[in-house]
C-alpha cells in the first residue's frame, strides 16, 4: 500500500478511537421550540433567512457575487477542479492532522454546532475539526463544501456556553450568507501589498479599499448571525474583546466591555495618531472590535432582530 496513504488512513483510524461517546439527539425539536444546552435554554426561530441579518452594505455587493456563481464556467470548475483537487485535499489533512467534531469527539462541541446549525435553519450541518494548522482562531473554508476550522485553544479558552455559540454561530453565517469563497479571495489579494516593497505596498494597497470594505461588512453580518446563536449580548460582545485581546478571563467580570470602549478616548493621544487608526480601520479586512460592537447594539435593537423572537 502507498505510505501516504497508508499513513492517513492510520491517522484517520487513530482520530476515530478518541473521545467520548455521548449521543445527544435534536429530531424532535422544531420550529419555535426551545432546548436546554449547558445550563441556557436555548430558543430556535420559527423562522431564519440570511436577510434577517445581513447588514444593508454587504448585500449589496454579494448579490452581484452570487450571480456570478451560477456561471456555468465557475460550476464547472468548482465540480471538476476546485474540489477535488484543493478543497479534499485540505478536508483530508484536516482529518488527520486535526479532530472532527462529532458525537464521539468534542461531544459538548458537536452538541453547540448542532444547536446554532437549527437556530439558523441550515439545510446543511457543515463539518467542524478542532486543529492548530489554521490561519485564523475561527475560520470557514472551502467555497463547495464550507468546513469550519477551530484553533484547540478556543475550546479551552471559551468551554461551552454562549461565547463558543458566538463564535460557532457567525462561522455559520459566513457560510450561509455565501461569503467563504470571496474572503478567501479578498485574503489573498490582501497579502500582495505586504509582499511587495514598502512603497509599492503603499501604492497598491487604495486600489484593495473596496474589498477591505465588503470584507468589513461580511463580519459584521457574521457577528449577527453569532448573536442570533448565542442569544446573549452581553457574552457576544465579551467574546468579540476576548478575541481582540487575547483575554483568557472566562469570568464575567474578567472583562468589562464598557471600559474597555472607554480606552481609546483618551486626552493625552494625538490627533496624528487619530488619523493613523482611521487609516488603519479603513484598510483592514476585519473591523476593529469597539466598531463590531457598536453595529452588535444597532442590529440588537433592529426590528430584524426582535422579529425572530416573536
Amino acid at each position: 500500500m502507498n505510505r501516504t496513504i497508508f499513513t492517513q488512513l492510520a491517522g484517520v483510524a487513530t482520530i476515530c478511537t478518541v473521545g467520548l461517546l455521548s449521543v445527544l439527539h435534536f429530531s424532535k425539536l422544531g420550529p419555535g421550540s426551545s432546548f436546554a444546552l449547558s445550563s441556557s435554554t436555548i430558543r430556535i426561530p420559527a423562522r431564519v433567512a440570511v436577510t434577517d441579518y445581513r447588514t444593508a452594505e454587504e448585500a449589496r455587493t454579494i448579490i452581484w457575487l452570487q450571480e456570478l456563481e451560477q456561471k456555468q464556467v465557475l460550476k464547472a470548475l468548482d465540480a471538476h477542479v476546485i474540489k477535488p483537487l484543493f478543497e479534499d485535499s485540505r478536508v483530508q489533512g484536516l482529518a488527520v492532522e486535526g479532530l472532527e467534531v462529532s458525537e464521539a469527539q468534542f461531544a459538548e462541541v458537536n452538541a453547540t454546532v448542532s444547536a446554532c446549525a437549527r437556530i439558523l435553519h441550515m439545510d446543511r450541518i457543515p463539518k467542524v475539526f478542532v486543529s492548530e494548522h489554521v490561519s485564523a482562531p475561527t475560520i470557514s473554508e472551502n467555497a463547495v463544501a464550507p468546513v469550519i476550522v477551530i484553533e484547540s485553544s478556543i475550546v479551552s479558552r471559551f468551554g461551552n456556553g454562549p461565547e463558543l455559540r458566538f463564535l460557532i454561530g457567525r462561522e455559520m453565517g459566513h457560510i450561509q450568507a455565501g461569503h467563504v469563497r470571496w474572503l478567501a479571495l479578498i485574503r489573498r489579494i490582501g497579502s500582495v501589498p505586504d509582499k511587495m516593497g514598502f512603497l509599492s505596498g503603499l501604492a497598491v494597497r487604495p486600489a484593495i479599499l473596496p474589498l477591505a470594505r465588503f470584507a468589513r461588512e461580511c463580519e459584521m453580518t457574521a457577528d449577527n448571525a453569532g448573536l442570533i446563536c448565542a442569544q446573549d449580548p452581553k457574552a457576544a460582545e465579551r467574546a468579540l474583546v476576548r478575541m481582540a485581546t487575547g483575554s483568557d478571563g472566562a469570568a464575567d467580570n474578567a472583562v468589562n466591555v464598557e471600559a474597555y470602549l472607554r480606552q481609546g478616548h483618551s486626552e493625552n493621544l494625538s490627533k496624528a495618531s487619530d488619523y493613523i487608526e482611521a487609516w488603519k480601520a479603513l484598510s483592514a479586512p476585519i473591523p476593529f472590535a469597539p466598531e463590531r460592537i457598536y453595529q452588535l447594539r444597532e442590529y440588537k435593537a433592529s426590528r430584524q432582530f426582535k422579529a425572530l423572537w416573536q
